[in-house]
């Protein structure tokens, strides 16, 4: 065959076998598949070091286990839970992913988000073909209540991101309880926890006892700074999990994943982040602080993660973006979503990094006052 009668052969496949809405997805558009290049990377919402990389691991002969449930027990423990209300994925994509797949095409109920927010929920739906309904972020960034309680009726799932990317701000505990207790016999509730350990006064999990609809998401990926081990964890009622754990392809975790995670949860380790986190919410408060008061930047938004969000003033924040790149900064642009116009994320990196956005910051601003 000609490398035409190829092509012509491998799109009728896809035309034929492939479903249309498929065909008609989007590939998620990660930090890493956006791409970019420069010096400091502050755009995917990781730590610039691992507190935590002095770990290892061994044993890369045998195949991992099919649950690792020293893991999960070990994560449990860390959560206050019983091990039987912890399954361990790889990383919080996995999580929303079998949700998406197990909870999302109940008798035609919708799965619900609240924009602007983590792009993956809306992304598994879609790539489910489930129903996809979005209610947005009221100004303020806080979620509309009132209208998630109207909406669970028809819906299998509620995503909430909390605290949530890329805003910054969590939900308050009394909202969710009301969402909770309207919708805990008929939709899943899911708060995506990714960001807990910056804001620990936000922990949900005591409400699993008194709400069997809620389910819990965490990941190793941004306080302990262990994204490249893609672990992460459900937390939820074990009859719900059980449900779940049947979609789990076999071998999930990499054992040396499993054997890290485990050694990052131990009573010193945990110390470690602890310590690190607490530097980090104060550069980031810092750095937020000196932001403001560069005159191009029109607000920093409040954070609870390790990112800032920040709306600049016009011309516009593509402008300011490319300016950023130009200085070897790799940010993100969040000016696609209609309610984050001229909104750029920054990633809290080292101090040098932040010195170095700072610097790029005040230059832009003259650049713009000449």
């Amino acid at each position: 065959m000609t490398s035409s009668d190829i092509l012509k052969a491998s799109n009728a496949l896809i035309l034929q076998l492939v479903p249309d809405y498929i065909q008609n997805l989007e590939a998620y558009q990660s930090a890493r598949r956006i791409g970019g290049k420069g010096r400091y990377w502050l755009n995917a919402n990781e730590l610039a070091n691992s507190p935590l990389g002095h770990l290892h691991t061994s044993e890369l002969n045998r195949y991992p286990d099919f649950l690792p449930d020293q893991l999960a027990q070990t994560y449990a423990t860390y959560a206050k839970l019983p091990a039987e209300y912890c399954l361990a994925t790889r990383g919080a994509d996995e999580a929303i992913e079998l949700l998406t797949r197990c909870y999302s095409h109940a008798h035609g109920k919708h799965v619900v988000i609240s924009s602007p927010s983590y792009g993956m929920y809306q992304f598994c739906a879609q790539a489910n073909n489930s129903k996809l309904y979005d209610i947005p972020l009221k100004n303020s960034f806080s979620w509309d209540i009132d209208a998630l309680i109207s909406q669970a009726q028809n819906s299998s799932i509620i995503f909430i991101c909390s605290p949530n990317n890329p805003s910054g701000n969590a939900i308050e505990k009394h909202e969710l309880e009301r969402l909770l207790s309207h919708t805990h016999d008929h939709c899943l509730v899911v708060v995506d926890e990714a960001y807990l350990e910056f804001c620990p006064q936000q922990e949900f999990v005591e409400l699993l006892n008194n709400y069997p609809n809620l389910m819990l998401i965490r990941t190793l990926s941004k306080a302990f700074g262990l994204a490249s081990l893609r672990v992460g964890f459900l937390l939820a009622n074990p009859i719900l999990l059980q449900t779940v754990r049947k979609l789990i392809a076999p071998y999930p975790i990499p054992d040396p994943s499993a054997q890290i995670a485990i050694q990052a949860l131990s009573s010193l380790n945990l110390s470690t982040v602890q310590d690190s986190t607490y530097c980090l919410n104060r550069r980031r408060d810092q750095f937020s602080h000196q932001l403001s008061n560069i005159a191009c930047v029109e607000k920093v938004f409040p954070s609870s993660t390790n990112f800032v969000l920040v709306r600049v003033k016009q011309p516009s924040p593509n402008h300011c973006f490319s300016f950023l790149r130009e200085q070897q900064i790799v940010a993100r642009n969040q000016s696609h979503e209609p309610s984050l116009a001229n909104c750029i994320r920054i990633s809290i990196g080292q101090q040098h990094e932040l010195d170095a956005v700072i610097a790029a910051f005040q230059k832009y601003n003259q650049n713009q006052s000449n």
